[in-house]
């Protein structure tokens, strides 16, 4: 599945109908509302478990479990938000492995 989405989002004239959730019961009502893809967004995660803007609050470990939720929730690929990296090199390259272990699709440096 990671592949052939992959080649989906980066075909050329190519639109992937995708939400944010920020939790795994939104994400579920966006599969059924027949969405193509989930991100799962930092400021979404902040928002809604913490009532706070993205500002880096949302710690790895929170993320990785809200992401680890949604791609347990749901059938569709997910696009996890890793914009800070959380550190350096190394935290990049554990970050990056970590979400893949979990399922997520993409995982997004902005």
């Amino acid at each position: 599945m990671r592949q052939q989405f992959k080649q989906a989002v980066f075909a050329k004239d190519n639109i992937v109908n995708m939400v944010v959730a920020p939790d795994s019961l939104a994400a579920k009502i966006a599969e059924q509302q027949g969405y193509q893809a989930i991100f799962a967004a930092g400021y979404a995660t902040s928002a809604s478990n913490l009532a706070k803007p993205d500002r880096g609050l949302a710690d790895f470990g929170v993320m990785l479990n809200k992401c680890r939720e949604i791609v347990n929730a749901v059938d569709i690929p997910i696009f996890a938000d890793a914009d800070t990296g959380y550190g350096d090199l190394n935290n990049i390259v554990r970050t990056v492995a970590s979400y893949e272990a979990i399922g997520s699709v993409l995982v997004v440096y902005f």
